[in-house]
């Protein structure tokens, strides 16, 4: 996971470089010899992809932190010439930091990433329902056997589990019955031939509206 998302950092970063901020990029570059910091300032700034979420920082952070540790380890870098020749080597001198409250991760920092919880750049208490309303976004919530998964094996299962097996323990209740019948018609109108099918349309319907939010 750290791998494929440091890929799309490079390429947003080589994008941004080479269009938006190009003529910026020129500029600087005519004021290396004087003064260099802005130069290296702008290329740490883009090359760090935000990745933001909804109170990550007490959980999606704590379940991925693993897979980014090595990602902290320092390691000496070469001088170079140009932004074209060593682009990657000036990311590698970004900073490493990590922000915590308690158990909480506000901000996780690498040299390509830097992961972000909204929840603390708005008020108290702020749903993510009362959050896309603000935006006037539409909430788009879809479905999915959580506790049914009980390993990634069962992502492979080609069909969807009777509805009585769909207990939430949270909010002690099974599906209803509306909601399963909406389900079963998604799964059939988009030709879903697993249940890592249904994964992908559930986290497609959480995380759209939450983009359309944050781009405005």
């Amino acid at each position: 996971m750290g791998d494929n998302l440091e890929e799309i950092s490079t390429s947003a970063f080589q994008i941004l470089r080479d269009t938006c901020f190009k003529d910026a990029f020129e500029y600087l570059e005519t004021l290396r010899e004087e003064d260099d910091k802005g130069r290296v300032n702008l290329l740490k700034y883009l090359s760090q992809l935000p990745v933001v979420g909804l109170n990550s920082g007490k959980y999606d952070l704590n379940v991925i932190k693993p897979y980014f540790a090595q990602r902290f380890l320092i390691s000496e870098v070469d001088d170079c010439e140009s932004d074209s020749e060593c682009g990657n080597s000036l990311r590698q001198w970004g900073e490493r930091f990590v922000i915590k409250k308690n158990n909480e991760f506000m901000a996780i920092s690498t040299p390509f990433l830097k992961f972000l919880d909204i929840t603390n750049f708005i008020a108290p208490g702020f749903s993510y329902t009362k959050y896309l309303a603000a935006y006037e976004v539409e909430e788009q919530k879809g479905f999915f056997p959580y506790e049914y998964i009980t390993s990634i094996e069962k992502l492979n299962e080609t069909s969807l589990p009777p509805r009585d097996t769909l207990y939430s323990s949270l909010r002690n209740s099974e599906l209803p019955v509306q909601n399963y019948d909406y389900v079963c018609k998604v799964w059939k109108e988009n030709g879903m031939t697993s249940l890592r099918d249904l994964l992908i349309w559930y986290n497609n319907k959480d995380t759209r509206p939450f983009i359309e939010a944050l781009a405005k």
